[in-house]
């Protein structure tokens, strides 16, 4: 069994044990004894078996006290840099907090290698997303923290998972130091559909609004007239609504020997933002088909839950009487106030949240592409609910990437960097983005996005 010592500082105990435990344990897969270190020491030291030493610069938790806590604007990275060690040869490394300073040495058959870089406080940083706190000012309409100010935008390594490569330091330091070949993760792509809208000709108010939108909007008369004859055909059951997808994602997905998940909101028309009745027949049929052929149903909580439990309770009620327990679930919009919503869905038993993701493209909010336990900074303590941050949404990508065949070939760099990490690919595509004038292009390459994440 693969043990080694580690010895910290001995302040902001919970913050320390957290990452500590998530990078040693949960990550890497290694059993750890923790240390007593004088309290002089501002490093993260690891101890080999074999007498050598590791050490990690502290630069973060040792230069605060508990009192005034780390929370604040002026404790966020202002600049990243990215540095290469001799002998290391995988990668370069982000430096949040720290320096580029790396030093080696030996006495006889240990060895000791320090390093400038405070990873454990950076990991910290991306993970328990503590910044996302600091909301002065800085929310967009949707009452989300504007993604324009996340560090990782404003510095530009939001497209690298900068605690993959952290930990891809360690396990060459694992090699070296302790003569360790640690294991990798399994890659695997995971597939979810949030059911924002059940059906587009669902009641006369939206047929209208398409067929106004075909001569308004778009100016054809051909698609006017095309929606209309669809619409008459829907309605008399000899067509299926273009947003009636789940056959055809499910069927997508199998091929590739995928499950989906299926996040639907538990509303009711005329509560806010609520576009089907959680309750009408035709969605709890299309739900039982779901759960019929295997695959999984979460909650996508509408547009007020994020930060009211009784109306997130409420939602959920109307979910579970359908169908049973709830554990995997994703906000509406992505709209999330920590650790106000985490502790939402803790106490509704919530266990596994996907709502960590980017609206206007694609990349790594947590700088990680691994599923990980949350952790509340208010509280200071480890939350029962796992995060699987979201890879790529098709409505943020399109906006960067608007013809299919781009999109194609950047969902393909994607997947070759969360590929080469072992990763999760957390691909969110909506149930009605396929037969709709903006979405049509891109039904002939769904398969093929699947095929390259696969």
């Amino acid at each position: 069994m693969i043990n080694v010592k580690i010895a910290y500082k001995q302040n902001f105990l919970p913050e320390r044990q957290y990452i500590i435990d998530v990078i040693f344990r949960h990550f890497l897969g290694i059993e750890y004894t923790v240390v007593e270190a004088s309290d002089t020491r501002n490093s993260w030291l690891l101890e080999f078996a074999n007498g050598s030493v590791v050490e990690f610069d502290d630069h973060f938790f040792c230069k605060h006290n508990e009192e005034s806590g780390y929370i604040h604007l002026e404790n966020i990275p202002s600049k990243a840099a990215f540095v290469k060690y001799e002998g290391f040869i995988d990668g370069s490394f982000c430096i949040l907090y720290g320096d580029d300073k790396y030093k080696q040495s030996s006495n006889g058959s240990s060895k000791l290698i320090r390093f400038g870089n405070d990873i454990f406080a950076a990991s910290f940083f991306m993970l328990s997303r503590w910044e996302e706190i600091l909301r002065e000012q800085r929310t967009d309409q949707y009452d989300r923290f504007d993604e324009a100010q996340l560090i990782a935008e404003k510095l530009g390594f939001s497209k690298i998972p900068i605690v993959n490569d952290y930990l891809n330091l360690l396990r060459q330091v694992f090699e070296q130091m302790g003569g360790v070949k640690l294991p990798l993760k399994e890659y695997k792509a995971s597939i979810s559909h949030d059911v924002d809208e059940f059906a587009r000709f669902g009641t006369l108010g939206k047929t209208t609004k398409v067929l106004a939108a075909d001569v308004l909007k778009r100016r054809s008369f051909s698609l006017f007239k095309k929606n209309f004859n669809h619409s008459v055909s829907t309605i008399k059951g000899k067509e299926t609504d273009p947003f009636d997808t789940f056959s055809y994602l499910m069927d997508e997905s199998e091929k590739f020997g995928l499950k989906s998940t299926f996040y639907f909101i538990p509303g009711l028309i005329g509560e806010e933002d609520v576009a089907y009745n959680i309750n009408d027949s035709e969605v709890i049929n299309r739900m039982e088909r779901i759960l019929s052929r295997g695959h999984q149903i979460g909650v996508h909580g509408a547009f007020q839950s994020y930060q009211d439990i009784e109306q997130y309770q409420l939602e959920l009620s109307r979910l579970t009487a359908i169908i049973g327990p709830i554990t995997h679930v994703r906000q509406h919009y992505l709209r999330l106030k920590l650790p106000t919503t985490w502790r939402i869905h803790n106490s509704l038993g919530l266990s596994n949240d996907s709502s960590m993701g980017f609206s206007k493209d694609w990349g790594f909010r947590c700088g990680v592409c691994y599923e990980y336990p949350l952790f509340d900074v208010i509280e200071r303590c480890l939350l029962p609910i796992v995060e699987r941050p979201i890879t790529l949404m098709e409505a943020a990508l399109v906006k960067t990437n608007p013809e299919p065949e781009q999109f194609l070939t950047t969902v393909n760099d994607i997947a070759a960097i969360v590929k080469k990490h072992d990763g999760v690919f957390e691909l969110l595509w909506h149930n009605s983005s396929f037969n709709v004038p903006e979405w049509e292009p891109f039904k002939n390459y769904y398969s093929q996005i699947l095929n390259a994440i696969s």
